[in-house]
């Protein structure tokens, strides 16, 4: 064996060997050297153009461009493409080295037309976001799509430059793993499906209200992509949702809010039973400064009938106190601004429970905002409530620690 080594060893002229190295390396160097600097330079006037078309509106496309390093990473192959085109000339003599050199440029060449791909397809993505369809009908995920299949591809072409063989050849393999691939890429052909969906039915938008009760998830949607659905909370947390859950899970979403104008108070006001009774002259006097019961058939029924005996007024069928009430409401809130009058608009009365018996306001504003839907709300509940002693009624409540005391 160390003779065979030996013979090999002497066998080569290694001065030769180490002449030509150095004459290879010296190419490569000055070869780096021009090729680096004259794809820089060609790369800067390239983004200097870029920006000036951008600042002067010539076209709004190269700020989305700008904004996603897409043109800074179209130029980063320049040098690339110059290193291997120029090899072919300054290599000629050495067809072993420029078939390696070949094949690790062109892999890199196709590595950096991935990124360049990927930002473009980010400038796309960005600049049609400025349209107001791209909220009813975003493509981010289709975008995201484009984006696997085209590193998938390109992986491909690396693979088969390196070990020299034609792409075909290892795309056709694929079909024996294709069990591999879909256990894989479950989520994403999840989300592409889902997505789709989501789209075609207009389930979810950006800029929709949704709630998913299961997660815990109460808030805006601000992005949709292939695979997920991202939702700032009302607390500002981000939620990431699988797209898929939109369409397999039950959510609310508060879209129709916003396309109605405005939103619903189902609230309920627990009466005590006790206090329900036909009104005394107390009462009407009470009700009747009221500015919005003034002039009412209801009030005028009242006062008639407080001048009959309480037998007559049951065998009349005599308004009540929380009759009087439920006129009081309804009159009251279709004189709120913040109401809307043309929608649904009810006082009425459920079942009475162990906690009363809960009269139910049934009202739909004219208010989006949730603060402002909130303050409207509690104004309203707030007037009613001390409003309500006036009729002679009490609202439920349980014993407190100092009504046992």
């Amino acid at each position: 064996m160390q003779e065979i080594i030996n013979t090999w060893v002497n066998s080569i002229n290694w001065h030769q060997q180490i002449m030509r190295m150095g004459d290879l390396t010296l190419r490569l160097a000055v070869l780096f050297v021009i090729c680096y600097l004259t794809g820089k330079i060609t790369g800067r006037i390239i983004i200097k153009i870029t920006e000036k078309s951008a600042e002067g509106d010539m076209f709004p496309f190269n700020r989305s461009l700008l904004k996603k390093d897409a043109v800074k990473r179209f130029t980063m192959m320049f040098p690339f493409i110059l290193f291997y085109f120029a090899s072919g000339i300054v290599f000629s003599d050495a067809p072993g080295f420029l078939n390696a050199f070949n094949r690790i440029i062109f892999s890199i060449l196709v590595a950096l037309g991935i990124y360049a791909a990927s930002g473009f397809i980010d400038a796309v993505d960005h600049y049609y976001q400025h349209f107001e369809v791209s909220r009813k009908n975003p493509i981010k995920g289709y975008l995201q799509l484009i984006k696997i299949f085209i590193t998938i591809i390109g992986i491909i072409i690396i693979t088969a430059s390196f070990i020299n063989r034609s792409p075909w050849g290892i795309i056709s393999g694929f079909g024996a793993m294709t069990a591999l691939v879909m256990l894989i890429f479950r989520d994403w052909i999840q989300g592409l499906i889902a997505s789709i969906q989501i789209n075609a039915n207009h389930l979810v938008v950006i800029g929709d209200s949704i709630e998913i009760e299961k997660h815990g998830i109460n808030g805006e949607v601000i992005d949709i992509s292939l695979s997920t659905v991202k939702v700032k909370n009302w607390d500002n947390t981000l939620s990431m949702v699988p797209a898929y859950s939109l369409i397999s899970e039950t959510f609310k979403n508060w879209h129709g809010v916003k396309e109605s104008g405005g939103r619903r108070i189902k609230r309920v006001l627990n009466i005590d039973i006790s206090s329900i009774n036909l009104p005394d002259l107390k009462i009407i006097k009470n009700i009747s400064n009221l500015e919005l019961m003034k002039g009412t058939d209801e009030l005028k029924e009242a006062t008639r009938s407080i001048r009959q005996g309480r037998s007559l007024r049951i065998n009349s069928n005599g308004i009540t106190n929380i009759g009087l009430f439920r006129k009081y409401v309804e009159l009251y809130l279709k004189s709120h601004s913040g109401i809307n009058c043309e929608q649904k608009l009810m006082a009425k009365l459920l079942e009475p429970t162990a906690n009363g018996i809960p009269l139910q306001i049934y009202v739909f504003t004219n208010i989006i905002d949730v603060v402002e839907y909130e303050n409207t709300v509690a104004h309203i509940f707030e007037h009613l409530i001390a409003v309500i002693p006036e009729f002679g009624l009490k609202l439920f409540q349980s014993p407190a620690g100092s009504d046992v005391r």
